[in-house]
């Protein structure tokens, strides 16, 4: 404070008087007091920022009031349907009563109009390679366009390619990228809190790897932390080579077959869309497995990660958004099962229900010490799960290894499950499948018909 300007004009209040550039007595003593009491507050506060997460100590988990809150339901006025009721035609047709034929005859030879004549239509070839664009041009040119289930189905493909195109670019990457820098920078605090030599200790470690494998891939300048920088390059190369069928993941440590990654189909229109398909990938493929019949010590560890993993994702706070990291996950999770389809997997949500009956409100990362509810949790969990559909269906005793915690999930897919129901195990030696066998199963007897030299395999008209 500048005692000289005050000098000149004497300033007298109840509490403080300034006059002559002194200090009364009385204003002394107040001043000492304010000064002690900030320094005290401050002592407070320095002490129980101290305390508020000392080594060693968490906070217990925060289970959230409601879950799948968001999700999404149809309602039953959405859905309407007509019954076609268009007058029919005797065949063969008598080609006078063909309105507009005079529109299309210069397209049409002899053997065409005999074939319109006796079928009542005709297929010929075209130019065109885009099918909007044949429907677009015969609509100016006033021809009446024949509508057939195909092409609605593709423009319904093509308004949900387009849908999920915007969501992904607009909202699922951005938030998917704010969500992972806050699991990450949470998870790395975790890891160097916990106690060397423990299970915790080496579970929090996998989880920062494996989560900074999904950021970096989703964000190519974010640098891992250098405690794990050199298992996230291990696992990165085999990602962006996506050549290998068969090899055991450097963090993992179970097969996994790394030509997945390899973007395909609307992922391949831009380098935003890759890396957001390769982190999606990871994240919905790797599975935190809660049991292993070989392996039991790979299960134990992984069941320890996935317990840290849904902690962080309830104790994080994604402060850019002032949100919740759950909030954020449901965000994306929810929103893309509904569009794509529910995962096939135990859930974030299957793990919070069996955490709160095994661990109750009392779980911090610690708590993956006790091997005894660990133990419970693993069989309670297991218990839960209902997946239908196996990565890699080839021997019957690894079915009971497919149970376990995936971030995203592998969607069930109608496609997916009918190849699986219609190959070996379930269909002895057939190990190829065809896209025929979905159009048999959904009922076309013409795709059964060209299928009738499958049946030499056991099982396969039965499981059909």
């Amino acid at each position: 404070m500048d005692f000289k300007k005050i000098e000149k004009n004497a300033v007298i209040n109840p509490e403080f008087t300034f006059f002559n550039g002194k200090m009364r007595r009385k204003t002394k003593i107040l001043s000492s007091l304010a000064l002690l009491a900030v320094i005290l507050l401050g002592c407070v506060l320095i002490i129980q920022r101290g305390l508020e997460k000392p080594e060693g100590k968490f906070e217990t988990i925060t289970y959230p009031l409601s879950i799948n809150y968001m999700a999404f339901k149809p309602r039953l006025e959405e859905i309407s349907a007509f019954r076609a009721s268009a007058p029919t035609y005797p065949l063969p047709l008598n080609l006078n009563l063909v309105e507009n034929l005079e529109q299309v005859s210069s397209l049409l030879n002899q053997e065409a109009l005999s074939k319109l004549k006796l079928n009542g239509f005709v297929v010929i070839r075209g130019n065109f390679t885009d099918i909007s664009e044949v429907y677009r041009q015969l609509r100016e040119a006033g021809i009446p366009a024949y509508i057939s289930t195909d092409s609605v189905l593709f423009i319904y493909h093509v308004f949900f390619e387009s849908i999920l195109m915007d969501l992904e670019e607009n909202h699922f990457c951005p938030a998917l990228k704010e969500l992972l820098s806050s699991l990450v920078e949470e998870a790395e605090v975790v890891y160097e809190r916990l106690p060397e030599g423990s299970l915790a200790k080496r579970a929090a470690y996998l989880d920062l790897a494996y989560l900074s494998v999904a950021y970096k891939l989703l964000d190519p300048s974010f640098a891992p932390p250098p405690s794990v920088s050199s298992l996230v390059n291990e696992e990165l190369k085999l990602i962006n080579e996506a050549k290998e069928v068969e090899r055991k993941s450097p963090i993992f440590g179970y097969e996994e077959d790394y030509t997945q990654y390899k973007p395909r189909g609307h992922y391949t229109t831009s380098d935003l869309f890759k890396r957001y398909f390769k982190a999606m990938m990871w994240l919905g493929r790797m599975r935190f497995e809660a049991n292993d019949p070989l392996y039991p010590e790979l299960a134990r560890v992984q069941t320890a990660q996935a317990l840290i993993l849904v902690y962080l994702l309830l104790e994080t706070d994604v402060k850019d958004l002032n949100a919740s990291a759950f909030s954020l996950w449901e965000g994306i999770y929810l929103p893309t099962s509904f569009i794509v389809g529910s995962s096939d997997d135990l859930t974030v949500y299957d793990y919070i229900e069996v955490m709160k009956d095994v661990y109750g409100g009392e779980f911090t990362p610690l708590s993956v010490n006790d091997d005894e509810k660990l133990l419970k949790f693993q069989q309670l969990v297991i218990e839960r799960d209902k997946s239908r559909i196996v990565n890699a269906p080839w021997w019957p005793e690894e079915r009971p290894r497919m149970a376990g915690l995936r971030f995203m999930g592998q969607r069930f897919i109608i496609d997916g499950y009918i190849h699986q129901e219609l190959c070996y195990p379930k269909v002895k030696g057939r190990t190829m499948v065809k896209g025929l066998d979905v159009m048999a199963a959904l009922g076309s007897k013409r795709a059964e018909e060209l299928l009738e030299s499958e049946k030499e395999y056991p099982g396969y008209e039965e499981q059909l």
